[in-house]
């Protein structure tokens, strides 16, 4: 899939994905990844008996999108109506529903 290259599209992607975690259940938290003078990594993690999804706000774009599309993955999309979201993120949860997701890094 070809990715948007604008950076208001970007935005929306990113939003529009973070609507589709709230829905089936998965946290999302950005920030700096910086902490004690270590540099932490992005990915996903269990608070709580909570999956979140942790994000640093400097990361690459795609990055952010391949680590969603793989928490995503882990989640049950089919309760979902295709017609609440864009083509986009259809054809991201599409990759989902097929088992394409890319593998998770641990975090």
């Amino acid at each position: 899939m070809n990715l948007p290259r604008k950076k208001k599209d970007q935005e929306q992607l990113i939003r529009d994905l973070e609507v589709v975690a709230r829905r089936v259940g998965l946290k999302i938290s950005y920030g700096d990844m910086k902490f004690g003078g270590l540099k932490l990594k992005s990915g996903e993690c269990e608070f709580r008996g909570e999956p979140w999804l942790v994000l640093d706000r400097k990361q690459p774009f795609d990055e952010k999108v391949d680590l969603f599309v793989s928490a995503l993955g882990r989640f049950d999309l089919t309760q979902l109506k295709s017609d609440d979201y864009s083509i986009q993120i259809n054809t991201l949860l599409g990759l989902v529903f097929r088992g394409d997701a890319p593998a998770a890094e641990e975090a």
